[in-house]
């Protein structure tokens, strides 16, 4: 029977490591085809990928007590993100950080006895501090000593400044979410929440029957590709603009906060990590660069600033659509427009995605009801939920019940 006082969590060593690729490679969904020497090249590509430079990305194990260096029974990674905070009754937005908890994965001969759902338990005091894992902010709940034992060490002191503490953590469920909310800090405080507004989902049909158009067309409203030559602008607008966004917001009964778009390699994440599959997929042209995205900028006398659309026309684990990753400033009018040049972008990509897909929207936005009023558009809005749906969920660290801000797809890891 598994005795939480004889467990505790780490860093993986390397040898450690190498068991979560294995754990990983026991789910044949989280597979998508790949062997598992095309698995590890996967793996490999991951972590030389710019999320994961200075100790971004790191694999948590739990470990035995008495032999910290061998056996794992459960493992999960967490990807660093900085973000905004702006404080309960406070007019200026500070800087932060957050984390994404991913991969969580028990090998299938431990499965059952709870080893994840302590392994998360105890990330959120190591997160929190640590330096001293068993002595949390005087907000959090005390580490439970008397029914977990001793606390986790203190995490190696070259990797300290690479933890900094967060606001929040963060999950995407493909599991039921009754799991991950009974992942607590300590015995009374929450695990990780869940709710409806948060998981909002549109799909949408692409008419690939229609003659092509390009930034040129006359039809187009100027609409431009956005590719890695233009994601440094891109990046300082969308940051700006989250910034000042969550500066208007009122924070007199809680803490917000969001996602920093400066975060390395955060705005075109999905599209990456979906490159690093192996084979690439066969519509891929290897000598044409795929684009990022779309952009309107403003006409003259026109409010609103630049209309910027992120895509992702490969991923890994999302579905197998186009995906909409990050929708800023867009306007009703525009639509008509937008997906005509998004339809274009896939024919002229290759890609095989005759639909759409959007997560994270407002549906009381007025580009929601423009884009169901157009004909043959099929569009389904519902909430994702259940099994394999990337479930939203967020365990909040900030005194006085902060909430996240920003839901959109471009977050998910």
């Amino acid at each position: 029977m598994f005795d939480p006082k004889e467990f505790t969590i780490r860093i993986a060593s390397a040898k450690q490591a190498e068991e979560h690729a294995k754990a990983c490679f026991e789910i044949p969904y989280w597979r998508v085809g790949m062997s598992f020497e095309q698995f590890l090249e996967f793996g490999y590509k991951e972590s030389q990928a710019s999320w994961a430079k200075d100790n971004g990305m790191l694999t948590w194990v739990l470990v035995r007590k008495d032999d910290y260096d061998g056996q794992v029974y459960s493992l999960l990674e967490t990807h660093r993100k900085k973000g905004f905070v702006k404080p309960k009754n406070g007019g200026q937005v500070e800087n932060g950080y957050w984390y994404n908890i991913t991969a969580v994965v028990t090998p299938i001969r431990h499965r059952g006895n709870g080893y994840a759902t302590h392994l998360l338990r105890l990330l959120h005091y190591v997160l929190l501090s640590p330096s001293s894992p068993g002595n949390p902010p005087s907000h959090i709940p005390p580490f439970p000593r008397h029914e977990w034992g001793t606390p986790p060490p203190a995490v190696p002191s070259d990797l300290i400044e690479a933890i900094p503490s967060p606001c929040a953590s963060v999950l995407w469920s493909d599991v039921p979410t009754q799991f991950y909310e009974g992942c607590t800090i300590g015995l009374t405080g929450k695990g990780y929440e869940y709710r409806k507004e948060w998981n909002s989902r549109l799909v949408f049909d692409l008419d690939l029957s229609g003659p092509d158009m390009d930034e040129n067309s006359s039809n187009g409203d100027g609409w431009e590709m956005i590719y890695q030559k233009d994601l440094e602008e891109i990046t300082s607008i969308l940051t700006s603009s989250t910034k000042t966004h969550l500066s208007k917001l009122d924070t007199s009964s809680k803490p917000l906060w969001t996602h920093d778009p400066s975060t390395a390699g955060s705005l075109t994440f999905i599209g990456t990590r979906g490159s690093f599959i192996i084979p690439s997929p066969r519509w891929k042209d290897p000598s044409r660069e795929l684009p990022l995205g779309v952009r309107l900028r403003p006409r003259d006398g026109e409010k609103g600033g630049d209309i910027i659309i992120l895509i992702a026309l490969e991923n890994f684990l999302v579905e197998q659509r186009l995906l909409l990753t990050y929708i800023h400033n867009l306007l009703p009018a525009r639509v008509p427009s937008l997906l005509k040049m998004l339809e274009s972008v896939v024919k002229e990509t290759g890609a095989p995605w005759t639909q759409g897909e959007i997560w994270g929207f407002n549906p009381a936005d007025e580009w929601v009801a423009a884009l169901a009023k157009e004909n043959g558009r099929g569009v389904k809005i519902d909430t994702r939920d259940g099994i394999r749906s990337h479930v939203l969920g967020v365990c909040n660290y900030l005194e006085g019940e902060g909430e996240m801000v920003d839901h959109q797809m471009w977050s998910w890891v």
